[in-house]
């Protein structure tokens, strides 16, 4: 799978059709705004991380990430996957990659937000290691602290390949995308 920047005039129309089928999956009761959505994408693709993932030059899902609001998180705004490639682990490849560019940006955590009654995405980010930070009634806000999780392998042009060169030597690298753990002091009263 191949990740490459979102290219508005060529990718806007296929994204807009995936955002609109997602959005009468998670809203059914609201409706669909594609001014809205194309007004917010072109502002994101200026401000953040913007990509479409392609196996054999076919978009199969895509990326908005947002690694430069908070110091300290990343925050995925949209993850999706062609619904042709449901339950193929194109998901966890995108999600591996967005962990991968948190760590390298040297941020600590990762959010999403997910609708409760997406079954297959809260299965998917509760397998990753997500863990729900607070909810209402309709939505969870999670949370991935990423120094416990560690780094995914694979090249970025390979997203979720099996290319796990340098793997320990990355582990054991004190830089920006591994700090190296402090040690706790004991609470003294």
């Amino acid at each position: 799978m191949k990740r490459r920047e979102v290219e508005l005039e060529r990718d806007y129309d296929r994204l807009l059709e995936m955002q609109r089928l997602s959005w009468a999956i998670n809203f059914p009761d609201y409706g669909f705004n594609a001014d809205a959505f194309r007004v917010s994408l072109r502002s994101g693709v200026r401000r953040h991380e913007v990509y479409v993932y392609e196996e054999d030059d076919e978009m199969v899902g895509w990326l908005w990430l947002d690694t430069t609001s908070s110091s300290t998180s990343g925050h995925i705004k949209h993850i999706q996957v062609e619904q042709a490639h449901w339950g193929r682990g194109v998901g966890r490849r995108i999600l591996e990659d967005a962990i991968a560019m948190c760590l390298d940006a040297g941020l600590r955590a990762l959010t999403l937000n997910v609708t409760k009654s997406n079954e297959r995405a809260m299965n998917l980010y509760a397998h990753m290691g997500f863990v729900v930070m607070d909810e209402d009634r309709a939505r969870q806000r999670m949370r991935l602290d990423l120094h416990r999780r560690g780094r995914p392998g694979g090249h970025p042009d390979n997203v979720g390949g099996n290319d796990h060169r340098g793997d320990a030597e990355m582990r054991n690298r004190p830089d920006a995308a591994n700090p190296p753990r402090r040690r706790r002091r004991p609470f003294l009263r």
